[in-house]
């Protein structure tokens, strides 16, 4: 018989390869059903980590081969001399200089994925949910394919599009985010010999176009020649499939092409090389009341997706992953998935409503880096930057034990959110 005591993840991303570990961390046995195939899910464009994503892998022991694999933010300073529109950064502002790191989304996969071998967690492929069933002590999901698993709890962290979500909250609508993106990898090859040795030696090239924004850097420290592009634009209305997500990629690349060449020379250069290239439209997910339902809770984009450009998509990712360990380490999955939500929200809650404000933004086809209304003083920097306090060593316990005056007992990883627990 196969035992229910363990926790099923829904989605191999970097959400729910990062929430598995952070689970074994803790004592929880789980298992990860990806809907993708194997190569697929190792597929994908560059990840910006900043310092939270970056805390997050420290405590996992996973940094010293992130560094290893990744390229430092320096390379967001700009070749081309653009700069983001905002008096408040200082001139020689450097996002490596702060802690931010470029790497493949493929080789973050391929650590994550091995560190979990590791531990002993399995990855199942090919494995699309279709619908869930909850009993009194368990979860039971189907799957595509015909096969069904089933486990004490559930998470699920399988992106925007999140199938948990819609199962758990039937009715609720993604939002065009009025902005596409177009990743790709490309190489040096056929650039002019200055732009080639300055992306070569990790700068970045940005150039900004009618409406539209291209940045392109290396993210692959052991592949020189080999750059990421990303190309961003704002659209009012979203593009047709057929013309976009769907389109043939030679016409695709051919298009584009043709487009930034009006614009930027170098910059039709890099996407005409183009080896891979991705097209997306951003939707946002809307503010759910709760995040989690019976034995079932939602992480990672699935619950607040950001805007790409902002690396905050791997910093909630991560963030989730730990703390949602943490809390199922301490306490009953009621008060975990309770204090999940209400110690995370705060924190998610600002970015995602500047972002959907415009915070970060194309305007007069330049980006702007503005302050969110709700930061607390906080700059353009430091809301991209700031950090969810995990202290996984501590003990999350009941602030009952302060007012007994038992100074001996250690305090709540997050003691300005326990104020106002109460049992569910």
């Amino acid at each position: 018989m196969v035992s229910t005591d363990r926790v099923l993840v829904i989605g191999g991303g970097v959400a729910g390869l990062a929430t598995a570990i952070g689970l074994d961390m803790a004592g929880r046995d789980s298992v990860v059903f990806e809907a993708a195939s194997h190569s697929q899910s190792h597929s994908g464009a560059s990840l910006f980590l900043g310092p939270a994503a970056l805390g997050v892998l420290e405590t996992m022991k996973l940094s010293d081969e992130v560094h290893d694999r990744s390229m430092p933010g320096s390379m967001l300073i700009p070749a081309s001399g653009a700069e983001f529109e905002d008096p408040r950064l200082p001139e020689d502002f450097d996002f490596g200089a702060v802690g931010f790191r470029c790497i493949d989304r493929a080789a973050l996969q391929e650590i994550l994925s091995a560190e979990a071998a590791r531990r002993g967690i399995e990855i199942h492929y090919d494995k699309r949910l279709i619908t869930l069933n909850e009993g009194a002590a368990s979860v039971l999901a189907h799957f595509q394919d015909g096969t069904t698993a089933e486990g004490s709890l559930l998470v699920g962290a399988d992106g925007r599009m999140s199938r948990v979500r819609s199962l758990l909250f039937p009715g609720t609508r993604l939002t065009f985010a009025n902005s596409w993106y177009v990743y790709g990898t490309s190489t040096t090859d056929g650039l002019d010999e200055e732009l080639r040795a300055r992306l070569e030696r990790g700068e970045g090239y940005h150039h900004d176009g009618p409406g539209t924004f291209l940045l392109a850097y290396r993210d692959a420290p052991a592949r020189p020649s080999k750059i990421t592009f990303l190309l961003t634009g704002q659209s009012e209305r979203k593009i047709p499939a057929k013309h976009f997500e769907h389109r043939d990629r030679d016409g695709l690349r051919a298009e584009l092409a043709d487009l930034v060449g009006t614009w930027s020379e170098p910059g039709a250069r890099i996407i005409e090389r183009a080896t891979h290239v991705i097209p997306t439209q951003v939707y946002r997910p809307p503010s759910l009341t709760s995040w989690y339902h019976g034995r079932t809770v939602l992480a990672g984009d699935a619950v607040h997706a950001t805007d790409p450009l902002t690396g905050l998509g791997s910093a909630f990712a991560f963030e989730d992953a730990l703390y949602l360990a943490k809390m199922l380490r301490d306490h009953d999955y009621r008060d975990a998935f309770y204090y999940f939500q209400e110690d995370r929200r705060p924190h998610t809650s600002v970015v995602q409503e500047a972002l959907a404000n415009g915070a970060f933004a194309l305007k007069d086809g330049t980006f702007a880096l503005e302050e969110p209304q709700a930061a607390d003083g906080d700059g353009p920097l430091e809301w991209i930057t700031r950090t969810f306090d995990i202290d996984w060593d501590r003990t999350d316990t009941s602030p009952l034990a302060s007012l007994a005056g038992a100074t001996t007992t250690p305090e709540p990883a997050m003691p300005q959110a326990t104020t106002d627990r109460a049992p569910q």
